[in-house]
């Protein structure tokens, strides 16, 4: 079993009261860039600009992440079902970069020395 906050009543209740705070909070023009003015009242509630920002940029790389995974969640326990066995799926240019980012920070942090004379 599964805990998920934003299916419960408090977390119904917290997601609400995010959107009406963020409808009540305005930003006036002068602060904000020319393509997020509003010149008929010369102000933006955050909702909207977060809905302008979410057009114009599309889903983060951490949304197309999460969806990544969760599609691969659903084909493994689809497998598991069917016959109790699981062929995981390996993304080859995925895993290389998440492993070069931790040798990375493992040199970063002192933690590995790296050899000029091997390199």
């Amino acid at each position: 079993m599964s805990y998920d906050f934003k299916k419960t009543i408090g977390g119904q209740l917290a997601e609400q009261y995010r959107q009406e705070l963020m409808e009540a909070i305005e930003v006036p023009n002068h602060m904000l860039p020319e393509e997020y003015r509003n010149e008929k009242t010369g102000l933006r509630s955050l909702a909207e600009l977060d809905t302008m920002h979410a057009k114009e940029h599309g889903p983060t790389q951490h949304q197309l992440d999460k969806a990544a995974k969760a599609q691969r969640i659903e084909n493994y326990r689809q497998q598991w079902e069917d016959n109790e066995t699981i062929e995981y799926d390996v993304d080859d240019d995925r895993q290389y970069r998440i492993e070069v980012a931790f040798v990375k920070g493992a040199v970063d942090n002192g933690w590995v020395e790296i050899d000029e004379d091997e390199t």
